[in-house]
């Protein structure tokens, strides 16, 4: 009989980064709201944004909710680890996949041949 092996199901490149408090904090700064209201914003508590800033991870649904905040204020550049827009959209284009990614920055139409759909301003 083989000894089990021990696999590490953890998919290979999306280590948390190290500086997330300070990506939390610009995208709170960017957002013009004070720490109590973006809790509310997302759906969590104010103590649950504390342990976020003193290094504490958030769980996926939490960092999903993050994520849409930043999305639909068009402040996800905060989130990303590039200062320059370049770096931040080609980082997007290798994870959605540059077709995909060009459509959703509305570069025409999208891979499956929709169109792209812009929020008025």
């Amino acid at each position: 009989m083989m000894p089990a092996q021990q696999s590490d199901c953890r998919p290979r490149g999306t280590d948390f980064p190290d500086d997330f408090p300070q990506r939390l904090e610009r995208l709170r700064e960017a957002s013009g709201l004070t720490w109590r209201r973006l809790a509310r914003e997302l759906g969590v508590g104010v103590r649950s944004l504390y342990r976020w800033r003193t290094g504490t991870r958030p769980d996926a649904a939490h960092m999903l909710a993050i994520v849409e905040f930043a999305t639909e204020r068009e402040l996800l550049d905060c989130l990303l680890t590039g200062t320059n827009e370049g770096e931040a959209d080609e980082r997007q284009a290798r994870l959605f996949g540059e077709d995909v990614w060009a459509g959703l920055c509305g570069g025409g139409e999208a891979s499956d041949g929709s169109q792209d759909i812009r929020r008025a301003a």
